[in-house]
């Protein structure tokens, strides 16, 4: 759900959401005027527009990537997963690494504790 109320907060939402999807893209430009250019892993660009339908890819370099434009999705999640085949595997990375640090930590936690 985007939080609608006023400019500045969806551009704040959007830059929180780029940082937390920074694993699964080569590079990104801050937001500017609810607008950022992403480099998705595969080395292609896009630019990416927020606004309370969601998440509009504006602009896409290369052939195969054209289809994209104009359209909207509700997450930037879902976004990327569509339009970078990498991402997915880039979110499981980051996801088991994640998972796998918590367990770490769970580890030591009942180690202290015998």
């Amino acid at each position: 759900m985007l939080n609608t109320t006023g400019p500045d907060s969806l551009r704040d939402e959007f830059l929180s959401e780029l940082r937390d999807h920074q694993y699964g893209l080569a590079n990104f430009s801050p937001p500017n005027h609810l607008q950022s250019t992403l480099t998705l892993i595969e080395g292609h660009q896009i630019s990416v527009t927020l606004d309370t339908r969601g998440y509009t890819v504006a602009k896409a370099s290369g052939s195969d990537m054209a289809g994209w434009t104009g359209k909207t999705f509700e997450t930037l999640t879902s976004l990327l997963s569509a339009v970078s085949p990498r991402f997915n595997s880039s979110m499981h990375q980051e996801l088991f690494s994640k998972l796998q640090a918590l367990a770490d930590s769970s580890d030591l936690g009942q180690e202290q504790i015998r």
